[in-house]
């Protein structure tokens, strides 16, 4: 089983707005990315987004890879990143199912959630839509009706389109 460190907002009015923040990769590993967000948190609060933001696996208070996962990730083996995308998918429905994340609203003003990567976080936010084999149909309709967007700030996108040549 893994687990993830996270930490979030909470908001007073309903519905919010959640975004679900997948950090970067290059903070130490003693060092819990939690920390290098907290001072978005209260942003979130005046602006009735919940801000969710989860540790990388490997970092502290999150399960470590095992040497499996890191030898597949040396190898840029693509089953790392089928299981990274199993994690994401994971999450996102365990995060619906137990804090009652209200659904996108007619208008789409409110309710549901975003996903968004920071540079190489952003790979992590990608994997839930670019392995749909791997997350599953079941999957997507159980998510649809909140997934609002999918964000990659600073990501590198010249190396997603390297990837396939």
């Amino acid at each position: 089983m893994t687990i993830q460190l996270w930490s979030s907002t909470t908001v007073q009015a309903l519905p919010e707005v959640s975004v679900c923040v997948f950090p970067n990769c290059s903070f130490s590993h003693t060092v819990c990315c939690l920390d290098n967000f907290h001072k978005l948190l209260p942003l979130g609060v005046a602006h009735n987004i919940r801000l969710v933001i989860l540790n990388r696996r490997d970092y502290a208070g999150s399960t470590k890879y095992t040497d499996e996962n890191l030898k597949d990730l040396v190898a840029g083996d693509e089953s790392f990143m089928e299981r990274l995308a199993l994690e994401v998918k994971h999450f996102l429905l365990w995060f619906v199912d137990t804090h009652n994340i209200p659904k996108i609203t007619a208008d789409r003003k409110s309710g549901g959630f975003a996903i968004m990567g920071w540079s190489m976080g952003s790979a992590t936010a990608f994997s839930l839509i670019g392995y749909p084999d791997v997350v599953g149909n079941e999957s997507y309709q159980r998510l649809e009706p909140y997934l609002r967007q999918l964000i990659l700030y600073g990501a590198c996108l010249d190396e997603y389109d390297n990837a396939s040549t």
